[in-house]
C-alpha cells in the first residue's frame, strides 16, 4: 500500500507540476493571453563573389535555340555588330536581335530567357521575355573586366542583370 500512496503522489506531483498556471511565465498577461511572440531578426543577404577578369580567350556567353548554338569567346564578341540605345544614358552593346541572327531566329517571334546576376548582386536572375518586345531596345555591354551586362530600355531598371552567362531562344 505504502508503493502505491507514493507512486500516486509522485504523479500528482508531475501532474500538478506540467499543468501549472503559468504565473511565472512573463509572457502570460493578466488577462490570461500570451504576449505575441517575438519576430525573427532579418539577417542580411551576402553579396555573391565578384566574377574574376575575363581574358580574351575565355567564354562570353553561350547562345542557344531549337535551331542552333552560338558560344563566342570574348574577343569573338567585341567583333560583333553594336547598337546605340538610350537607357539611363547613352549605351552601346550588342543587341538582342543580333543574338538571335546569330542562332536563326527571327526577332519577331518566341521568347527569350536570359540568365545573369541581379543588378544587386545577392543572387543569380533571370529575365524572360517576347523577342519582339526586347530584340531592338535591349543590348549586352561588355565591361572592363570581360563580363556581359544587360541593359535596356523596354526592361524595368531593377530586372537588369550583370555577368550574364546564357541567353536561350524559344
Amino acid at each position: 500500500m505504502l508503493r502505491v500512496s507514493l507512486f500516486l503522489a509522485a504523479l500528482f506531483a508531475f501532474a500538478a507540476v506540467a499543468c501549472g498556471d503559468d504565473t511565472t511565465n512573463p509572457a502570460a498577461t493578466t488577462t490570461g493571453t500570451a504576449a505575441s511572440p517575438a519576430l525573427p531578426t532579418p539577417t542580411v543577404e551576402p553579396l555573391l563573389p565578384t566574377p574574376t577578369p575575363a581574358s580574351d580567350t575565355a567564354s562570353a556567353l553561350i547562345v542557344v535555340s531549337s535551331k542552333g548554338n552560338f558560344h563566342p569567346t570574348v574577343a569573338e564578341f567585341r567583333q560583333l555588330p553594336q547598337v546605340d540605345i538610350t537607357a539611363k544614358g547613352p549605351q552601346k552593346g550588342v543587341s538582342i536581335a543580333a543574338l538571335a541572327a546569330k542562332v536563326g531566329v527571327t526577332p519577331t517571334s518566341g521568347f527569350v530567357t536570359i540568365q545573369g546576376i541581379r543588378s544587386d548582386g545577392k543572387r543569380g536572375g533571370v529575365v524572360r521575355y517576347a523577342v519582339a518586345d526586347i530584340a531592338s531596345t535591349t543590348v549586352l555591354v561588355l565591361d572592363d573586366k570581360g563580363h556581359l551586362n544587360l541593359v535596356s530600355s523596354t526592361i524595368p531598371e531593377a530586372e537588369w542583370l550583370t555577368a550574364v552567362e546564357s541567353v536561350a531562344f524559344s
